[in-house]
């Protein structure tokens, strides 16, 4: 007989090992599908807020590495000269994507997660007595289990439905030489056509570098910061678009981190969405289950829009303000001028603040 989960997770980044987590302490069987040997890099720009290291760290029950710097201020420049900082406070911090993911992966297994990687998910299909019949890719072969739902952590759809110009991500990362080039600071460089570079330390002591383009070229290497630094060139993921993916999905699976929202890289928040996102489908699954019932994709996609909606239509906005001239302009005079309002806005995008941890159990719910 085919085996059988109550849920099976397809990608272990921050939402799928969240979601898998969260689930797994509310007493489901779970299995978690990562097509990628751990750790891997991934184009990301490895800052996490500080209410996403409360996530992770709720999750993972450890503590980040020492090296790891505290960022304090998000500074951005344009080609001209132009320049403002907004403090981030309490600080964020640079975090690999391979010291992140991995804690996750090993706080899934502790707490029961069956964990196969590489492995992939093949496809799913409803059955008429209810659930799926999912089928599992790994090492040449395919197996078929049986599961009561399916959850999509895979990242970022490429040629996404929807609207809005499609985008390039960017991943490179350099030494960062002298001690004094690891200033705990987001460096944001903003391109013509509404594009930016970020350039951020990381608890390898290297600099991480990573852009959102419009087309090939080299124009994000062009940062005031990496001047004569030779970047290393690693990773891109191309032609996806930001913002909410068209929901639901016809096939019955719950989508949750960049597989539902890709957040624009210039307010901070795409991994502390995508623990806060993974952390609450697990959440409505397990209510749904205590009714007696499944947890519909409608009914999944009308609870994430309660709770991040909104923060996700102001980080768009801002997103666009500052892919216009004029937009980028008046952001720049509100900063110096009202250094309140770019804390508030700041906090205004922030989805780990959508959520909570309950105390003494572990568990993690919208607030």
């Amino acid at each position: 007989m085919a085996s059988r989960y109550n849920l099976i997770v397809a990608g272990g980044g921050p939402a799928g090992s969240a979601a898998a987590i969260a689930a797994a302490r509310g007493g489901l069987r779970v299995l978690l599908l990562e097509r990628r040997s751990p750790p891997a890099r991934k184009v990301c720009g490895e800052v996490l807020s500080a209410e996403g290291l409360g996530l992770w760290r709720a999750l993972t029950g450890r503590e980040p590495p020492v090296s790891a710097p505290a960022i304090g201020t998000a500074a951005f420049c344009t080609a001209g000269g132009s320049r403002a900082a907004v403090a981030i406070d309490p600080p964020a911090m640079g975090l690999s994507r391979e010291a992140l993911d991995g804690a996750l992966l090993e706080a899934a297994a502790r707490e029961g997660v069956e964990v196969r990687a590489p492995a992939a998910l093949g496809g799913h299909e409803a059955l008429a007595s209810g659930g799926f019949r999912a089928f599992v890719r790994r090492g040449g072969g395919e197996e078929a289990v049986v599961t009561d739902h399916v959850v999509i952590a895979t990242g970022r759809a490429v040629e996404a439905a929807g609207r809005g110009p499609r985008w390039i991500g960017r991943k490179g990362s350099v030494e960062a030489g002298e001690p004094g080039r690891r200033g705990a600071e987001l460096e944001m460089f903003l391109l013509e056509g509404g594009g930016y570079t970020g350039v951020s330390p990381i608890e390898t002591g290297r600099l991480n570098v990573c852009g959102l383009v419009r087309e090939g070229g080299d124009a994000w290497l062009r940062h005031p910061a990496l001047a004569g630094l030779a970047v290393e060139a690693e990773l891109s993921v191309a032609r996806f678009r930001l913002g909410l993916a068209a929901p639901p999905r016809a096939d019955g699976a719950l989508a949750v981190g960049d597989a539902l929202a890709v957040w624009p890289p210039i307010v901070g928040d795409g991994i502390t969405h995508a623990l806060a996102s993974g952390a609450l489908v697990a959440e409505e699954l397990l209510d749904a289950r205590r009714r007696g019932a499944p947890l519909r994709a409608a009914d999944w996609t009308a609870a994430w829009r309660s709770a991040f909606g909104r923060k996700l239509e102001l980080a768009l906005a801002l997103h666009r303000l500052l892919g216009a001239r004029a937009g980028r302009g008046a952001l720049f005079a509100l900063a110096r001028a009202l250094p309140w309002a770019s804390r508030w806005l700041v906090g205004a995008t922030r989805t780990g603040r959508s959520v909570r941890l309950e105390a003494g159990t572990g568990r993690i719910s919208r607030r």
